[in-house]
């Protein structure tokens, strides 16, 4: 046991997860007008159906839209969501909310599209300017917002079930709120919706995914819950993610990184996450690397670094990841083997593992580095992370990512 767990023991740690209603299964979508209106207790609902451009040229925001309306429920929509959201993005939704008289907010799409959809159900009932309420991990929300549904098409967040909302700050830097304000009245997980999903996207998506579960994982604030989440969510990626990648119109594939996804986000409505979404979204935003490849690039990197100090768990990793492993070889064998099978899970899906390969000059590495470094605080990593993080080992870390040397 002492092997696996090092000086962590999962079951000193105490968590809470509070679940609404996830309604999921093939072709589940359809059933959005009948799950509002129990959810209301009324027939006559206003709806604001928050999405992108990207979901409505695929036609799935019309799909959706369809199944509203045959419900006879009005639906208006917000089709304005960036990729990455900004503050300028969330205070153009919320003078629409404030405008409007709506019921039920929806948020369809990916983490972009659902993190919008929850800022517009709090900043519709709470007063004053989003970045109030975007304060990292200090939760600020003290008014029950509009309720709320979530419909995923990405298969990687876990927004729909997640307490946490992203966007970027006026300073460039990823913030959060992140309050039980935030969870969804009914998360819908329907592979269907992700069937267009454009390979890239889908890999990108999956790795942030897999990165949810590995670092809920590799955690000083594990829990047997978050374990068992993460280690089912972890061989669902490793035996799905490169099918769904490379045949889109795979439903089997498709269902089950929606399932890993869902795990993802209940885990880390547990427990945050480490360094690696730390790193992720310290060089997201400044070098319009998306979510997605940017925690592709992190993963096998903040594990490399957390070895010293996890080894047991990484090594834990390998069967779930579909890494050898046997009785005749040490922990430190098998942990490498995990950590050489997340590389090439990258790499299978076409994204990369160095910072050279997506054109981040050398000279960057001390602003990277800097980058990181003030988010310490508010991630909280000395409690969360493994390995203690200096200037100096991070500088380590960030120099092997530039290389790609895993």
């Amino acid at each position: 046991m002492s092997e696996v767990f090092g000086k962590h023991d999962p079951y000193l740690q105490v968590g809470r997860l509070s679940l609404k209603g996830i309604v999921f299964g093939v072709g589940s979508y359809a059933r959005i007008g009948s799950e509002i209106k129990q959810l209301l207790g009324k027939d006559q609902v206003r709806t604001l159906l928050v999405t992108d451009e990207g979901i409505e040229k695929a036609g799935t925001a019309e799909k959706v839209r369809q199944v509203i309306k045959d419900s006879k429920i009005v639906v208006e929509t917000f089709s304005e969501t960036e990729p990455e959201p900004t503050f300028r993005c969330l205070r153009k939704i919320t003078e629409v909310v404030r405008g409007g008289k709506f019921d039920v907010i929806i948020g369809l799409g990916g983490g972009s599209s659902m993190d919008v959809a929850k800022t517009a159900s709090i900043m519709a009932t709470n007063p004053g300017d989003v970045a109030e309420y975007y304060q990292f991990m200090e939760d600020k929300v003290k008014i029950k917002p509009l309720p709320k549904v979530m419909i995923s098409t990405t298969s990687g967040t876990g927004s729909e079930v997640s307490f946490g909302a992203v966007a970027t700050d006026d300073n460039g830097f990823k913030n959060f709120i992140n309050s039980p304000f935030n969870q969804a009245d009914i998360s819908i997980v329907d592979p269907l919706m992700s069937m267009t999903c454009p390979p890239r996207l889908t890999a990108g998506c999956g790795m942030d995914a897999l990165a949810h579960l590995a670092e809920a994982y590799v955690n000083f604030a594990a829990t047997p819950l978050t374990d068992t989440f993460a280690l089912h969510g972890i061989r669902l990626i490793a035996e799905n993610l490169r099918e769904a990648v490379y045949s889109g119109n795979n439903l089997t594939a498709r269902y089950n990184m929606a399932i890993a996804s869902t795990l993802g986000g209940l885990s880390t409505s547990i427990v945050p996450l480490n360094i690696g979404h730390c790193i992720s979204e310290g060089i997201g935003p400044v070098y319009k690397i998306s979510h997605g490849v940017a925690n592709a690039l992190a993963l096998p990197h903040q594990m490399r670094y957390n070895l010293p100090a996890m080894a047991g768990r990484i090594a834990a990793l390998a069967p779930h990841l579909g890494a050898r492993c046997s009785p005749d070889m040490s922990t430190r064998e098998i942990a490498e083997n995990s950590i050489e099978a997340t590389k090439q899970l990258v790499l299978d899906v076409g994204l990369p593992i160095a910072l050279k390969d997506v054109n981040i000059p050398r000279e960057e590495i001390p602003r990277i580095v800097d980058r990181i470094m003030k988010l310490h605080d508010p991630y909280n990593l000395a409690y969360y992370n493994p390995l203690k993080i200096t200037p100096k080992n991070l500088t380590e870390l960030v120099t092997n990512m530039w290389e790609g040397n895993v």
